[in-house]
Parts: C-alpha cells; structure tokens; sequence
C-alpha cells in the first residue's frame, strides 16, 4: 500500500496582515483627522461666538464715552482722548504683573486687529505697577524697553508705551503722544 503522506501546506497570512495593518492604519487615522477638525472648528465657532473678554479684562469704555476724560480713582489718575481719534474703547487687563489700561480705536486696515475686538488697535497702553512688580518689569530687558515710565506716587508706578508699527489708515492721524501728555497723577 502506498501511504500518502499529507504535506501541510503552510499558508502564508502575509497578504493578511498587510492589507489588515494597512486598513487598521486608516482607520485610526480617520478617527485622529475627524478628532482634530472637531477641535479646530468648535474652537473657531467658539472665537467667532463668543465676545466676552477673558476674566482679567474688564471693557470701561461706557463709563467714559462722552467727555472723553478718563478716571482711575483706585490708581489715582487721568487721561484724555483726543477728539481727532473718533470711536474709542478702554479695557483694563489685570495680572500679576500690574494693571493695564489699553486705549483701543477703531481701523480699516484688517492687517491690524486687537484680539479681543477683530478691527481695532491698541495705540497706547498705559500700565500701573506696585514697586515690587516694577522691578521685575525692568528686569526684563524686552518689558523694560517697551514701558516708558511716567511718574511715581505713593506706592505705584505708572508707565506706558505705545505701537512700534501702525495701521496705514491711521499712521498719519494718532500720535500716542497726544494722549500721553494728557496723563495727570492725583
């Protein structure tokens, strides 16, 4: 009798697991690029919503609209907004390094915009410091360049500065200057 002799055939799964790594690949990456245009898009839809300044900015435009004059009775002082720079906004920012008031005004050049206010810019920022959190400031070679400083009372510190580059519809108009001499210490 002539015994057979089964030889196993050895399959080869290669194919397999390349078409099944291939397609598990997909897969994972479908999930990782819908999961990142989720983010994308509900970040954005969530910038273009929602206009609420972050919790250290506080907009004290409406207090101050009509005679222009601007009063801080905390900090002890005052500015005026030139009637030549139209519509205007004041926002506080507080941190932990002092207390900002950021003078804001409108533009047409979309290159420059304010976070906070797509189409306004920021010409001058005017900055209250204890003297504590003045010395960190000017031991900051780029933070102390940017603050010029104003004056000093009891135990604050007041400076400001002002844009480097301008708006083209604006460069010719407002000079930051002309409010910065207007900054009164009471």
């Amino acid at each position: 009798m002539i015994q057979q002799i089964k030889i196993k055939e050895k399959k080869d799964h290669t194919i397999f697991w390349v078409f099944g790594g291939c397609f598990l690949l997909v897969i994972i990456m479908t999930v990782i690029g819908l999961g990142l245009f989720y983010l994308i898009f509900k970040s954005a839809n969530h910038l273009s919503k929602n206009k609420a300044l972050p919790s250290c900015y506080q907009d004290l435009t409406d207090n101050y609209k009509e005679d222009r004059l601007f009063e801080n009775t905390q900090f002890g002082f005052m500015f005026k907004i030139p009637q030549s720079w139209g519509e205007y906004r004041i926002v506080q920012a507080t941190d932990d390094y002092g207390t900002s008031f950021e003078v804001l005004i409108k533009t047409n050049d979309s290159s420059y915009s304010y976070p906070e206010y797509p189409g306004w810019i920021m010409p001058v920022v005017f900055s209250v410091y204890t003297k504590a959190q003045y010395q960190e400031i000017i031991s900051d070679p780029i933070a102390n360049n940017a603050n010029k400083f104003i004056d000093e009372k009891n135990n604050y510190i007041y400076t400001y500065s002002h844009w480097q580059d301008c708006p083209q519809d604006l460069c010719d108009i407002i000079n930051p200057e002309d409010v910065v001499k207007t900054f009164k210490v009471y």
